[in-house]
Parts: structure tokens; sequence; C-alpha cells
């Protein structure tokens, strides 16, 4: 009988040194890929600095927080894809300048907006459900019940997110087959997609956004970091993936 191969753990301080180290190799692919989403991104950021746009936006707030909203998602899903494609398929997949919204993207697109709606439903709820009459004394604990509250759900939302490289890459995975490819990586997706892009995201964070300066240099920041936690996510799924087929 012929046994499976045995496969090394998968570490995640590897692929961080690993999405690090592909930065600078394609840094000129990444360069003109991303410089359309880019300016992009940060054109749209600076539209809402303008006065006339706030009092537009304050008179139709909930409209426009959903439009803005949709913009702000495809932005980061042409911006993620075309990431995704770099890592895993080559320079050659993306488009040289430009911005491509293909069957990929839309499926990509799809996931984002079904987790993002989920996102805030959930937060609605969990804030809803720690709401309490409780002396000032014991005030702390509705906010300590959601805190913890969400990051027990976030680590277990992680195993869910292969499901995003796999649809930019043409390969698409339900997010059952993702639960199921991470049975035995819970804490590498938890340090992937949470730990670690919060570690990366720490400079637009002490960033005050209460000035136009700071705001505009915090947009201009979190683009980078977000191709950072995009790659990370890649170099993830593209383990997990060969161990699997490493096991067959």
């Amino acid at each position: 009988m012929v046994t499976a191969k045995p496969v090394a753990p998968i570490s995640s301080l590897k692929i961080v040194v690993g999405a690090v180290a592909v930065i600078p190799f394609r840094f000129r692919v990444f360069a003109r890929a991303l410089a359309v989403p880019f300016v992009l991104y940060t054109a749209f950021d600076s539209v809402w600095l303008l006065q006339p746009a706030l009092e537009f936006y304050d008179r139709f707030r909930w409209p426009m927080f959903a439009l803005t909203q949709l913009l702000d998602l495809a932005l980061y899903t042409i911006t993620a894809v075309t990431t995704h494609r770099i890592v895993l398929l080559g320079a050659s997949s993306v488009p040289r300048y430009g911005i491509e919204w293909a069957r990929h993207t839309t499926r990509f697109f799809a996931f984002a907006l079904s987790f993002t709606s989920a996102g805030y439903a959930t937060a609605f709820i969990l804030s809803w459900g720690f709401r309490t009459s409780e002396p000032v004394a014991l005030s702390f604990l509705p906010s300590m019940g959601l805190t913890l509250g969400t990051w027990v759900l976030a680590f277990f939302l992680a195993r869910l997110l292969l499901v995003f490289p796999a649809a930019a890459v043409g390969q698409p995975i339900t997010l059952l087959r993702s639960w199921e490819l991470t049975r035995q990586r819970q804490v590498l997706m938890f340090l992937i997609v949470i730990v670690y892009p919060i570690l990366i995201g720490l400079p637009t964070y002490v960033i005050s956004d209460s000035s136009t300066a700071g705001y505009l240099l915090r947009s201009v920041i979190e683009l980078p970091a977000l191709v950072v936690t995009v790659i990370l996510l890649s170099f993830a799924y593209q383990q997990i993936q060969k161990e699997r087929l490493g096991a067959e």
C-alpha cells in the first residue's frame, strides 16, 4: 500500500518572510499594475474632504454611505484581485496598465460584499446583545464582551478566507471547502488574516485623521498596507494548496 508523503508544517513566519521578499522582487510589476487603483483610491478619499461633498453626504447620509461603501469595496476588489494574480499566476496574468474586471473579479466582489454585509450585521447584533443597564462601575463589561465576541468570531471566520485568493485566480472554492482546507490551520489563518494585518496597519492607527494632511497621509499608507496583507493571504493559500496536493 502506498502511503502519502509527509508534508512539513506551514510556518507563518516563512509566509511573512516570503511575502516581504516578493515585494522588491516584483516591485515594478506591482507599481505598474496598481498605479491606477492607487490614484483612484487616493482621489476617492480626497473627494470627501471637500466641504460641498460633506454637506451633500450629510443630507443623504444612508444612500451616500451605501454608495461610498460599494465604491470603496470595488477599489479594494480590483487591488486585491490584481495582487493575488501577480503573486499566484505571475505578471502576465494582469494588464500591464489599467484595470480589468472579469468573471473572477465579480466573484471576488460578491464574496467581499457578503463578508462586509455580514460584518455590519454581526457588529449590530453583538452591540445590541451586550447592552446592559449595569451601574457605572461595571460599564466596561459590554465593551469588553463585544471585543471578546469579535475576536472569537474572527478566529473562526479567518478559516473561510481562502475563497478570496481562489476566486481571484479563477479556481473558485466554496466556503465549506475553505473551512475543510484550514481544519488544522486555525492559528495560521488567524495570524495571517487578523493579527499580522493589524501589525502592518499600525502606522495608519497612529496618524490622526483630524487634519487634511493626516487624512490624506493615512489614505496613501493604507493601500501599500493592504497589498502586503493580500500577499500574505496569497502565500498562505499557495502553501495550503501545496500541502493538500502533497497529502493526496
